[in-house]
């Protein structure tokens, strides 16, 4: 659950341990089953009440791009800031 973290990195040392431990791993299939329902039970939600537009949640998003200035040649992080306002969805 970290950046640069992929299913298939943490397969690929899960077969190794079970190698080294003289085990049989699971397929690909069948790990990326068995990561993906232990995700789902610790998944953490919450549902806030609240009114259409009341409130807006803001975050950076993920680590900065890297941006070269076309004159100067100097590299400068670009980050993304990501704001979400609530809205009301009727049914």
């Amino acid at each position: 659950m970290r950046n640069g973290v992929t299913k298939k990195l943490l397969w690929t040392e899960y077969v190794n341990e079970c190698q080294m431990a003289g085990d049989g791993p699971l397929v690909y299939s069948q790990f990326y089953y068995y990561t993906q329902q232990d995700k789902e039970k610790h998944r953490a939600t919450m549902h806030i009440n609240r009114k259409p537009g009341e409130q807006v949640e803001v975050d950076w998003a993920g680590n900065p791009a890297h941006i070269t200035d076309s004159v100067t040649g100097e590299i400068k992080n670009a980050y993304v800031f990501v704001g979400v306002m609530s809205i009301c969805y009727s049914f």
